[in-house]
């Protein structure tokens, strides 16, 4: 196996393409997932449109990166890239979410809970 693949596949975001570059038609599939959920719909769905794997697509140092086995064109390698990007964002937003909930109240919290209380010395005017 090429060992680009196994880099991506293995960093921690990563996608599977499934495609079919004719009609511009392709899936991202999570390889975290061992099945995909209803493996049958979904192998009949990549035969009736006629896709293949096409490569993976995977986060590296930030950067989404492609391993591709066949050419695709670079619009739908750009779309591919974004489409993967956005879904590592809808991702990490509850996770980020939930840690800044949890975060513990530090001085400068504190401070300007306070300083926000105080009165303002202009509007005594």
């Amino acid at each position: 196996m090429d060992p680009r693949y196994l880099q991506l596949a293995e960093s921690e975001h990563a996608a599977s393409i499934i495609g079919n570059p004719e009609t511009g038609d392709y899936i991202l599939l999570d390889v975290r997932q061992t099945v995909p959920p209803a493996a049958s719909k979904f192998a009949r769905i990549v035969v009736d449109r006629g896709m293949r794997h096409l490569g993976v697509i995977g986060m590296v140092g930030g950067v989404p990166r492609v391993a591709l086995a066949v050419p695709v064109d670079a619009e739908s390698i750009a779309t591919l890239a974004h489409t993967f990007v956005q879904r590592i964002g809808a991702e990490a937003v509850p996770t980020r979410m939930a840690a800044e909930v949890e975060r513990p109240v530090d001085d400068f919290v504190t401070f300007m809970e306070r300083l926000w209380a105080l009165e303002d010395p202009r509007s005594q005017s």
